[in-house]
């Protein structure tokens, strides 16, 4: 079927069987499209309630292809269908052969909308022998079954449209790698006057895409290593941070916040090459509101290498008010008495290094350290201290910040590398910020109590809250603790955003971050 050069400009494709007609609309090539069935002599769509990959096999099957590999598609991936809903709550088992066979709530008894069509994509290419699904020797489907392929005339174009059609968009800009030897297969070896313009869906949309049993030389069959990250951050300052992005089923879906936290923040860090240490996770769509889909309950031990080694749930359930982000932890402060002060730790190339201080004055120390949350309302940070020499490799940089960037990645050439220093200590800042502040009061001295944490201002519960609590705001803010009075509900007013549910003092400590 795939094969088939008549069909490639065609939107649709057909089979007839005694039982049933089955067609796949709205693709760009035959394998793929919005189910539709015929029946009482009228073409209508199927309802995604309940649509699965078991139900894409079978469909996938009835039409020729392979039904390895199958993906449901649900929510009109292929486009609004319109007239008849025929099938809905499909429930098919591996071994039917055909969607008439599979249990459903009656002819016509649904309950959908045009914008739950089911639809579904055959796998017509493969890659087998590889360590993982982005590699290993092409395989195409042929007569029935998958076939090898001669590496005559199959080059990086080829290459990038196979690694596209399995879903891995190239988004990164970085080839596939097509040096890589894979073996021999068994089966038959197909040769082709292939030829990709590199940009194409699917291989079938190539020119003169026509498969057929040959001889090849003696070379290995054609294979190729994708490149492909199936996860991003979107919207953030830099590359560190942003809202998290998952692709599946050849989709970017957002993730919602049910059990989201810093262990899974530290996974999508690690994946992404940053350190996962200090990995920060946000929720309520932190970084603005995605779109389509949402991958719901994800959940995550710390130790995993890559967020799909996680569980999780379906896709559903949540909106885009709950997308998680996470926020990476690229610059650092070690050798201080506290998280405020240091020496400045850049990551790079996997680990965090040290920062030479030739070409880093005030406004870098301002940006690094509102880079770690700190957001200079307390004035400009100290850059003339010395928290000594490291002992691992030092960067170089023509970094140059105005000093009101988020990041230093967002300052103008950060091309931080490997050189030679002065004798001098390395880059080192203490940072001028308070985590702690009174609003809506008559003055400084009285108002609503909110803490700064994990980049926020948060307020706090009143829940268990009196004098002890307030006299060490009151110390810690340069007032006499003594005679401090704690009020509650809500006596400055109501906030904003995220609380802090509970604290407790025993009216001794200097800061309230040690309550």
């Amino acid at each position: 079927m795939f094969i088939t050069i008549a069909f490639i400009y065609l939107l649709v494709y057909t089979v007839r069987t005694a039982s049933q007609q089955i067609r796949l609309v709205g693709g760009s090539v035959p394998h793929e499209g919005r189910v539709e069935v015929f029946h009482n002599g009228i073409w209508g769509t199927v309802c995604d309630d309940g649509w699965d990959d078991i139900d894409a096999s079978v469909v996938c099957r009835q039409l020729g292809f392979s039904p390895t590999g199958a993906v449901a598609l649900p929510d009109a991936s292929f486009g609004r269908g319109t007239g008849q809903i025929w099938l809905a709550a499909v429930n098919c088992q591996a071994s039917n052969m055909a969607l008439a066979e599979c249990s459903h709530s009656g002819w016509g008894n649904e309950d959908c909308g045009h914008g739950e069509d089911a639809s579904v994509i055959c796998q017509v290419v493969t890659l087998v022998g590889g360590s993982n699904s982005m590699e290993g020797r092409v395989m195409v489907w042929h007569n029935g079954s998958f076939g090898r392929v001669c590496p005559d005339g199959f080059g990086q174009k080829e290459a990038h449209v196979v690694c596209r059609q399995l879903g891995f968009n190239n988004n990164e800009g970085v080839d596939p790698d097509i040096n890589v030897d894979f073996g021999k297969g068994s089966s038959p070896i197909l040769v082709s006057n292939i030829n990709c313009k590199g940009n194409e869906s699917s291989l079938s949309n190539c020119k003169h895409p026509d498969f057929r049993i040959g001889e090849c030389s003696g070379a290995p069959d054609a294979s190729v290593v994708c490149k492909f990250v199936p996860l991003r951050l979107v919207n953030g300052s830099g590359s560190h941070e942003g809202r998290v992005e998952v692709f599946d089923r050849r989709k970017w879906k957002t993730v919602c916040d049910v059990w989201w936290d810093d262990k899974e923040a530290s996974v999508v860090c690690r994946q992404l090459g940053y350190s996962g240490t200090g990995a920060i996770s946000k929720g309520r769509a932190y970084f603005g509101e995605g779109r389509g889909n949402i991958v719901i309950g994800l959940g995550c031990n710390g130790r995993e290498e890559y967020l799909t080694d996680c569980k999780y749930s379906s896709v559903g359930g949540c909106s885009h008010t709950r997308d998680v982000s996470v926020i990476c932890n690229d610059v650092t402060l070690i050798g201080g008495s506290n998280a405020m002060e240091g020496r400045v730790m850049v990551w790079h190339n996997g680990s965090f290094k040290g920062v030479c201080r030739d070409g880093f004055g005030q406004e870098e120390a301002r940006v690094a350290c509102r880079n770690l949350g700190f957001n200079n309302d307390g004035g400009d940070p100290d850059i003339n201290v010395d928290f000594g020499k490291g002992s691992g490799p030092v960067l170089v940089s023509n970094i140059n910040c105005k000093g009101n960037e988020l990041s230093l990645s967002a300052c103008k050439h950060p091309a931080f590398r490997f050189g030679e220093c002065g004798c001098t200590p390395d880059f080192s800042v203490v940072c001028k910020f308070v985590p702690l502040r009174l609003v809506n009061g008559s003055g400084p001295h009285e108002g609503r109590v909110e803490v700064f944490d994990k980049r926020e201002w948060k307020t706090v519960c009143d829940y268990g809250w009196d004098d002890k609590e307030a006299s060490v705001v009151c110390r810690q803010l340069g007032y006499n603790g003594t005679g401090a009075i704690s009020k509650r509900r809500a006596y400055f007013g109501e906030g904003r955003g995220n609380k802090v549910t509970w604290v407790r003092c025993n009216g001794r400590e200097e800061y309230f971050t040690d309550c």
